[in-house]
């Protein structure tokens, strides 16, 4: 997909640098021509040309007696590559994943999971256990401990709600 959007960037790009001349062709202004009738003449005998090709290498390829049922792809080895190997799209998509996606975002992703989501886990569990050791002396059975929890929960509750 990205080659004929290549193309069609590009052509829009120069068009776009061509309007001014463009416009002047096409509104008649082009001194070749004589009116603005003459650019709209050849533009359906162009148009008719073409389809005309179209359907007279259709009718020499495929519709004439003993045609040999062979497109023009058939005597082009690179334009039948081309369409054999559907555009390379598969190669380039196969290309993209492995070197995008697979080396670059999934690498990206599990090293974010392995050292900020493991390692924020990590943290928590050992800031429990951490405290719980600290902590675990409260639970001795001496009341001044207890009282003292008390009265630091307490100021802890003051201070959340009044702030």
């Amino acid at each position: 997909m990205d080659g004929p959007l290549i193309v069609l960037a590009a052509l829009t790009l120069v068009l776009g640098w061509l309007e001014a001349p463009l416009t002047a062709f096409l509104a008649g202004a082009h001194p070749a021509l004589h009116s603005e009738s003459d650019v709209q003449a050849w533009l359906p005998y162009a148009a008719l040309a073409l389809a005309l090709g179209g359907v007279g290498l259709a009718w020499v390829e495929f519709g004439r007696r003993r045609a040999a049922q062979k497109g023009f792809v058939e005597y082009i080895p690179a334009l039948k590559a081309l369409f054999v190997q559907r555009w390379y799209l598969d190669r380039l998509y196969r290309f993209l994943l492995d070197n995008v996606v697979y080396k670059g975002l999934a690498r990206f992703c599990a090293e974010n999971d392995q050292k900020v989501i493991d390692a924020g886990l990590d943290r928590l569990a050992e800031g429990t256990v951490t405290s719980g050791r600290l902590l675990h002396g409260l639970h001795a059975g001496m009341i001044q401990y207890k009282l003292l929890t008390i009265y630091v929960v307490l100021v802890l509750l003051a201070v959340y709600f009044i702030l």
